[in-house]
């Protein structure tokens, strides 16, 4: 089978890291493939080993160029990964036509932007690529957002819950010095913006039910909220206690810390408290849809709906060492389903579903034909 990943996203992370896994494994496993990424993820291809992808400047001369390279590879399918639905209108440009599948590694949410190329709110440039793109199947990437999917675009949406890469370890990783000096290590890791929810973490940290603890905070990850959440940090008194480690390896940290800490406002499937559960560090979440379909089956894993009540939440975990460890423990009980073996599962049924539906038929462009 020939497969054709398309990323149609704003820059590298985990999305695009999981895209690069999937067609990783389809070689492995006979496949022919070929990965297309936007501008500002090519260097991110390079690095995986991926070299098809031309050096376009905007997110539109990238699509229709795409396209072109799509048409000549002539794939059986093309499986698209949205890493925000804003990109929407861009992978229907690229991709129009083809038969593939719709990865949705993020919903719409008030935050976002409203669609890169058309303007319009995410959500309807998506209604109007369901319908200008029939041959398009929606995956979701926990079964959450499945749910959140279906009253938009019925109950053919599948879902395919995200799975972690593991996490690689080498000599630059230095992470776990950053806790040096410190009684409690505290660990967040992911892009630092709004989204991610760091600024009620830091505001539930300086709270007096907590501000007494010696600990540390490390946060692994940059984006464009860093000075401000740094200012915070200063303005809060937290000062050398909150410390920037930038886009990095963390898995000594991971495994030095006592306690990873995800706040974020929204996901789609996150990754990082799956790494977190791998690594063997117990592993706190906001109570999000995504977080809730993780851990709601482990009693203590989830931080109460309101932020001002976090701080009373975390103090007695953070001041007793067995009461992580018996986190820590119940969690490892979910490590089998954070599989990347089922994840490939999954996405390999849906090709061979789409290749069945394909049998006997092009999936050159349809205006190509």
């Amino acid at each position: 089978m020939k497969i054709a990943h398309l990323l149609a996203t704003g820059g590298w992370g985990g999305a695009e890291g999981l895209a690069c896994a999937l067609a990783e494994r389809a070689q492995q496993q006979g496949h022919v493939v070929s990965v297309d990424a936007a501008p500002l993820a090519q260097a991110g291809l390079s690095h995986r080993g991926f070299s098809g992808a031309g050096q376009e400047a905007t997110l539109a001369s990238w699509a229709r160029a795409a396209r072109k390279r799509l048409t000549a590879f002539a794939p059986d399918l093309v499986h698209v990964h949205l890493s925000t639905p804003a990109f929407a209108a861009t992978a229907m440009l690229a991709s129009r036509g083809f038969r593939g599948l719709v990865s949705l590694h993020l919903l719409p949410e008030k935050s976002w932007p409203n669609d890169f190329l058309t303007g319009l709110p995410s959500y309807l440039t998506l209604l109007a690529g369901a319908q200008l793109c029939p041959r398009w199947l929606l995956v979701a990437v926990s079964r959450s957002d499945r749910l959140r999917l279906k009253p938009w675009f019925g109950s053919g949406v599948r879902a395919v819950p995200n799975a972690p890469l593991a996490l690689r370890e080498d000599e630059s990783d230095a992470s776990d010095r950053a806790f040096q000096g410190a009684s409690l290590k505290l660990l967040s890791v992911g892009r630092l913006e709004v989204q991610k929810g760091l600024d009620r973490l830091l505001a539930a940290l300086a709270g007096p039910a907590l501000a007494a603890l010696n600990f540390r905070l490390l946060l692994v990850g940059d984006g464009e909220q860093r000075a401000e959440l740094a200012r915070i940090a200063q303005r809060l008194g937290l000062g050398e206690r909150v410390q920037f480690l930038g886009a990095s390896r963390w898995q000594r940290a991971a495994r030095a810390a006592d306690l990873l800490i995800c706040p974020s406002r929204y996901e789609g499937m996150p990754l990082t408290p799956m790494e977190g559960v791998l690594a063997g560090c117990p592993v706190i979440a906001s109570p999000i849809p995504a977080h809730r379909e993780l851990f709601g089956a482990i009693s203590g894993s989830l931080l109460p709906e309101r932020e001002r009540d976090w701080p009373g939440f975390l103090r007695p975990l953070l001041a007793d060492p067995e009461r992580r460890a018996c986190l820590g423990r119940a969690q490892k009980t979910l490590a089998p389903f954070f599989s990347f073996e089922r994840m490939w599962d999954g996405y390999q049924l849906l090709y061979d579903e789409l290749a069945g539906l394909g049998a006997g038929t092009s999936n050159r462009p349809l205006r190509d034909r």
